[in-house]
């Protein structure tokens, strides 16, 4: 799969990447070379595929100067080798993000985060969800917290005028008094509206007419429902790094939810927090004449993209 992704960005000059194969000097019986790999490092004296190949690889990255902080381990299914391949970049501190298919690795990467309490969260188990996946490349973005204080306030204040009850949790509590990681939370999901827009097709710009003068209509319900699913892929993939694991019932205490779950698993109830935190205003609201976009903070132009 990695293969024939990058051939088809490669050929359509929307990337430039060079895939490197690490296999054994002599492949096992049914085993063949993909064609599209730039270069591959034979592993001498092998005669089957074992944790030798990935100590290479770790080997040539280490003496090529990369820190493992900057190198991304996506795992998709697997057995012993994926196993030992996990746990290796979880020792070296390099990020690991493994798909909750049933798999081998999956079940033992569960087995592990559960009693892992005290142990690096750079490893996470992510369900099998388009939308998270997406959100796991395009939306792990670093926050200034100065700069996304007055937006993220103002996602929170929309979120509890949204519950429209007495703030007895703790993530309704007033901004003053939330905690740095719901305030997090708040803070990335108003950075990442930008990117949400884009990749439901409009192109975001910056203008100069105050905002008392754009009227703001809403999106069409078609939008709406492709912007909450994003949503949720970003927030999954925002609580799982911050720590949180799936659960029958909210323990926060313990980072504890019975959401981080794909968006087609969700019930409708959950999903409708979603569609209204896309659409009712903060940090963005759309209009299809002009196509004006505005932020309580800033104002946007929004235009319509040819993806659309």
């Amino acid at each position: 799969m990695a293969a024939r992704i990058a051939t088809e960005l490669n050929a359509a000059h929307s990337a430039k990447i060079e895939l490197v194969g690490y296999v054994p000097e002599h492949l096992p019986p049914g085993a063949s070379l993909d064609l599209a790999f730039a270069s591959l490092v034979k592993i001498p004296g092998r005669h089957d595929f074992s944790i030798a190949e990935p100590l290479q690889m770790w080997t040539d990255l280490l003496l090529s100067g990369v820190a493992p902080q900057d190198v991304r381990l996506i795992c998709l299914g697997g057995g012993d080798i994926s196993a030992l391949e996990v746990a290796l970049a979880w020792t070296l501190g390099a990020r690991s993000s493994i798909l909750a298919d049933g798999s081998a690795v999956a079940g033992r990467l569960a087995h592990l985060l559960e009693n892992a309490a005290d142990l690096p969260r750079n490893t996470v188990l992510l369900p099998d969800d388009p939308a998270t996946w997406a959100g796991l490349l395009r939306f792990e973005i670093p926050i200034d917290p100065k700069q996304w204080e007055t937006p993220g306030r103002m996602v929170h204040e929309a979120y509890l005028d949204m519950m429209r009850q007495n703030a007895s949790q703790s993530n309704l509590l007033p901004w003053s008094h939330l905690s740095e990681g719901f305030k997090h939370s708040n803070r990335h999901q108003a950075a990442c509206a930008v990117e949400i827009l884009k990749r439901c097709g409009f192109r975001v710009e910056p203008v100069s007419p105050p905002a008392d003068q754009i009227s703001l209509p809403e999106f069409t319900a078609k939008e709406i429902e492709t912007m909450a699913e994003q949503e949720h892929g970003r927030w999954n993939v925002e609580r799982f790094n911050q720590g949180w694991r799936c659960g029958n019932t909210k323990v926060e205490t313990q980072k504890i939810s019975p959401y981080l779950f794909a968006w087609k698993e969700l019930p409708d109830k959950i999903k409708a927090y979603d569609r209204e935190a896309v659409s009712a205003g903060p940090p963005f609201s759309p209009r299809r004449d002009g196509k004006l976009c505005v932020n309580k903070f800033q104002t946007y132009k929004v235009a319509s993209a040819s993806l659309r």
